[in-house]
């Protein structure tokens, strides 16, 4: 291993690989010649003060004699084009057990960039070793974390909750190398899968998973009448005389948080009350909004595929382009919503793996 005097030395020194340790990246051959250095500055975690540290290390340059390259020898304690450690990583996921993204940010003087890096990496080596057998429900979904890298296509086992695949980027050659990895035969076998609305997704796993049903979570179909509900509500606000936008500032939370979660004890339920009734754009698209999380509750296919026929007829009735633009999107996807009460899975569990990810990649 490498010495770990530097530990107990103050940021900036120099330590160097022990000699049995510099030998060829790629044969792994010790017969080399040295033919330089270069100096990388690494992030460590302090063991003692539990705090970060940067040091410098010099990774010899060196010519192989038997495969004839010349190369910067591997590190053991840190990966290829990495500022920090791994056992820095480490530490930073443990720390993202129990804090957010922004907390361990600021305590470690770390950009959002490179936890994303480190949060990819994770991903990547979980799920690198997990044999993609007995698939029979799954879901995928993407996932946004930051500017450097973007987006992240993640597939889950339903049954296992285990991460099962990350591909880079959102399109669907983010998918092509699990497509290729699952193979004919096993990709016959998986039942159902559950996905957002959007038509990429939908046609990738159309085109590869002939035997499978799509279930369109409901989370995107509520998000999607949620956004709906800000929209007219800004709409109404832009509208409004003085008196209108004055009962109209702060009801964002009212409108779009679920009425049973609304605190009486501070008047939320009536300021919600007063709102609907002078504002009747508003007060449709709120029946709407309840109505329609109503779905996934009605015990049976049937009840639900009647109530969901009455709520798009109700959404057209109401005249209002923003209403109907989104119902038509809905009424699109109707089989795959109701397909939810043959399969009864969902993105949830990606949902929240997401959400933990995003607060503490893990």
């Amino acid at each position: 291993m490498y010495p770990l005097a530097w530990l107990e030395t103050r940021p900036g020194t120099i330590v160097n690989p022990q000699p049995h340790l510099v030998k060829c990246p790629v044969c792994g051959s010790p017969d080399v010649t040295h033919k330089g250095k270069k100096t990388r500055t690494l992030r460590a975690h302090h063991p003692y003060q539990d705090r970060p540290v940067n040091f410098e290390i010099d990774v010899p340059i060196v010519h192989c004699s038997a495969c004839k390259i010349t190369r910067q020898i591997d590190l053991v304690i840190a990966d290829p084009k990495k500022h920090y450690t791994k056992a820095f990583a480490r530490e930073v996921v443990k720390l993202l057990m129990c804090m957010s993204v922004l907390a361990v940010s600021v305590a470690l003087s770390l950009s959002w960039g490179t936890i994303n890096s480190i949060l990819k990496d994770w991903l990547e080596k979980k799920v690198s070793n997990i044999p993609l057998t007995g698939l029979r429900r799954i879901a995928i979904y993407e996932l946004f974390i930051g500017k450097r890298i973007k987006f992240l296509t993640i597939v889950l086992d339903l049954d296992t909750g285990d991460p099962i695949f990350v591909g880079e980027g959102k399109a669907q050659a983010a998918l092509e190398p699990f497509w290729a990895a699952l193979g004919p035969i096993r990709a016959s076998r998986i039942e159902c899968v559950a996905l957002d609305m959007g038509a990429v997704f939908t046609k990738a796993v159309t085109d590869h998973l002939k035997n499978a049903k799509i279930v369109t979570d409901h989370f995107h179909v509520v998000k999607l009448i949620n956004m709906t509900v800000d929209n007219i509500r800004r709409r109404e606000f832009a509208r409004a005389t003085k008196e209108g936008k004055i009962v109209l500032i702060g009801t964002r939370y009212l409108l779009l948080r679920n009425k049973e979660d609304l605190d009486a004890s501070k008047g939320d339920i009536a300021r919600l009350e007063r709102l609907l009734e002078l504002n009747k754009p508003i007060a449709t698209i709120y029946i709407l909004k309840e109505d329609l999380r109503q779905i996934w509750t009605k015990g049976s296919k049937e009840k639900a595929e009647e109530a969901l026929k009455s709520w798009l007829t109700t959404s057209r009735e109401s005249g209002d382009p923003a209403i109907i633009k989104p119902a038509n999107t809905i009424e699109k996807h109707s089989v795959n919503i109701l397909n939810f009460y043959d399969f009864m899975i969902s993105t949830g569990m990606l949902e929240g793996i997401n959400g933990r990810i995003r607060r503490k990649i893990g």
